[in-house]
């Protein structure tokens, strides 16, 4: 006697469906780290731009005798506000800002830069970032929180 064998090909719905709920758990255990990440990268890269904005700051100096005049533009110049010696933005280039520059006090015998977090940056808990001319670092959420450590004057 010949027995035909029944064979099921494919997933079932059930199948399919535990998949997709072990998949979408895993998704949400691993979002907030993935935020996370790009929240402390986006922070790192205006730790960045800051150091180089306080380069082009000295840079100034070096060519006007004084840290005035490097905010506003070439041929209007501010001691306070935008940048005009560094782009006034994190990224310099791009349709997102994630970081907004901005030289907060300048006299002659030095200056605070600070980076404003804008956009979707504007939940991360160390807030505004400040840098001064002699390269100590202040945030709005505390150094140790926000990672910093290691930066001259972070400690």
């Amino acid at each position: 006697m010949i027995t035909a064998k029944a064979t099921t090909q494919g997933f079932q719905l059930l199948e399919l469906m535990l998949v997709l709920a072990l998949i979408s758990g895993l998704v949400l255990l691993a979002l907030p780290s993935y935020q996370s990440q790009l929240t402390q990268a986006r922070r790192l890269a205006a730790v960045s731009a800051l150091e180089e904005m306080r380069l082009a700051m000295e840079e100034h100096y070096l060519l006007h005798g004084s840290y005035r005049g490097a905010a506003g533009s070439s041929s209007a110049p501010a001691d306070t506000g935008a940048p005009h010696v560094y782009p006034d933005r994190v990224p310099a280039a791009g349709p997102q800002v994630f970081y907004r520059l901005r030289i907060e006090r300048a006299d002659d015998r030095g200056f605070v830069l600070t980076a404003q977090p804008e956009m979707g940056q504007g939940r991360d808990p160390c807030g505004r970032l400040r840098l001064d001319s002699s390269g100590r670092w202040q945030t709005d959420g505390g150094l140790r929180h926000c990672r910093l450590a290691g930066l001259a004057g972070s400690r």
